[in-house]
């Protein structure tokens, strides 16, 4: 009984490993509140213990959009060099289509181990 209960503690109070270790990153370019056209370029870079399985981009009510990952950061593999793909954490990704003003656009790092941070970013869009 005693080792049944104690599992269910364990079970209960258990924080899965993605929680703890969160991927991480910034957003480069643009910066917050810049005036950017749509369909401009944007980028940043991120980094996971478990490494980075994609990295997405919204908008209010725009459609998902896939980044580009790997992009070459020397920068980062220096300060983080103890991650397997902190040489290549470098991700692009385009400006959605939207119409002129202020917006907020999320970019949702995704783990591999299922971890998840969402980095946002205000923008003026001309």
């Amino acid at each position: 009984e005693r080792d049944r209960a104690a599992a269910e503690f364990d079970r209960l109070t258990s924080v899965a490993e993605a929680e703890l270790a969160p991927p991480f990153g910034v957003i480069d370019i643009p910066a917050e509140d810049a005036e950017v056209a749509a369909g401009s370029f944007g980028l940043g870079w991120a980094l996971d213990d478990s490494g980075i399985d994609r990295v997405e981009v919204s908008s209010q009510g725009g459609p998902l959009q896939a980044a580009t990952l790997g992009g070459a950061r020397p920068d980062v593999a220096k300060a983080f060099p103890r991650y397997a793909d902190a040489a290549h954490p470098g991700f692009g990704f385009v400006v959605p289509e939207l119409p002129g003003g202020t917006h907020t656009i999320s970019i949702t790092l995704v783990a591999r181990d299922g971890g998840r941070t969402v980095l946002t970013r205000r923008i003026r869009v001309r």
